[in-house]
C-alpha cells in the first residue's frame, strides 16, 4: 500500500483534511480557496460537509492518494 498524501475524517457536519506530504499542501495552496480560520495548524484544514466529498474527487483525479479515517 502507498504512503497516504491525505486522509480525510468526516466529522459530522464538517470535513477535516489532514496533509501529510508537500505534494498535497502544494495542491491545496494551488486549487483550494480557504480561509485563515479553516486551519488548524499548517497541515489540517476544515469545510462544510457538503464540500469534502467534491474535493476528496478531485485530489483522486489529480493523483493523490486518499484515505478514508473514521
Amino acid at each position: 500500500m502507498e504512503d497516504l498524501d491525505v486522509e480525510m475524517i468526516n466529522c459530522g457536519s464538517a470535513v477535516q483534511f489532514y496533509l501529510f506530504t508537500d505534494r498535497a499542501r502544494e495542491w491545496v495552496a494551488e486549487n483550494v480557496n480557504t480561509n485563515p480560520w479553516q486551519w488548524r495548524g499548517n497541515c489540517t484544514f476544515v469545510v462544510e460537509y457538503g464540500y469534502g466529498s467534491n474535493l476528496a474527487t478531485k485530489m483522486v483525479k489529480e493523483g493523490l492518494n486518499l484515505g478514508l479515517g473514521v
